[in-house]
């Protein structure tokens, strides 16, 4: 809905160039995990933790 586009850009706005370009490949682009940690040169573990930040983000702004 209008509303959720609206949050979405609204809370990535606060996001760093890199947290943008992480959920433009993961949610956008629909890549896996695996194929992030390839492309960034970096362990799946890695990945993990950095969408596990960004999903946080999200919830800190939603519940605000």
């Amino acid at each position: 809905t209008f509303e959720n586009a609206d949050f979405i850009r609204r809370t990535m706005e606060k996001f760093t160039p890199e947290e943008r370009h992480f959920c433009q490949m993961r949610f956008i682009d629909d890549k896996t995990q695996q194929q992030i940690a390839e492309e960034l040169g970096v362990s799946q573990m890695t990945v993990s933790r950095i969408e596990k930040k960004i999903r946080n983000k999200f919830k800190e702004e939603y519940l605000k």
